[in-house]
């Protein structure tokens, strides 16, 4: 990872940068296999549709930080749907989609790791959508999984390095990119912030 990290850092453009960022994905999800330990596990990562409980609420996750982050650019006068990596697409919020790329693994692969691992969501919180032939929550599932990942925003973010919600981190990362955007300040990703 330490490799394609600098890989990344030197890449020429952005499709270069987007196939090293494939690689990475690709290795990540192949060592997060071994990170579930409950009775939910997760064998690779797989979505549309879902076809497992681990890739269920994976999937769900990352929709929820989507939206939350694309609201959060909406409010500060940014358009969720014009990206630098994420290329535009009806009804895609390409912006939101690059930010959320810092907040993935901090906020929802350890949100998703820790409901499961904890036991807090289990094998029978789940069904198969037979419309999509995928796996998804049953209501009772999607309330517990969305009171959790309500008490998981307001709590502390893991690895900052200072004392502050994984909602205020979100928050501090969309004024960095408008005050960047606004050419006041350059951007910096919230876990590097924390590196220095």
């Amino acid at each position: 990872m330490r490799r394609l990290r600098e890989r990344a850092a030197a890449a020429p453009d952005c499709e270069t940068l987007l196939g090293i960022e494939g690689e990475g994905a690709g290795r990540y999800f192949s060592t997060l296999v071994h990170a579930f330990s409950g009775e939910i596990r997760f064998a690779a990562r797989r979505r549309r549709p879902p076809p497992d409980p681990a890739n269920a609420l994976l999937s769900l996750g990352y929709v929820l930080l989507a939206n939350r982050i694309a609201g959060l650019l909406e409010a500060r006068g940014l358009d969720p749907y014009l990206g630098f990596l994420h290329r535009p697409r009806s009804g895609r919020p390409a912006l939101a989609l690059d930010m959320m790329e810092e907040f993935r693994h901090p906020v929802v692969d350890r949100f998703v790791l820790r409901l499961c691992n904890r036991r807090q969501v289990r094998p029978a919180c789940f069904e198969t959508d037979l419309r999509t032939c995928g796996v998804r929550l049953t209501k009772s599932g999607l309330r517990r999984f969305l009171r959790a990942w309500e008490g998981f925003l307001d709590a502390r973010m893991a690895g900052l390095g200072e004392d502050l919600s994984v909602e205020e981190a979100m928050r501090r990362q969309a004024d960095r990119l408008a005050a960047h955007l606004r050419g006041n300040e350059p951007y910096v990703a919230a876990m590097l912030a924390a590196a220095r």
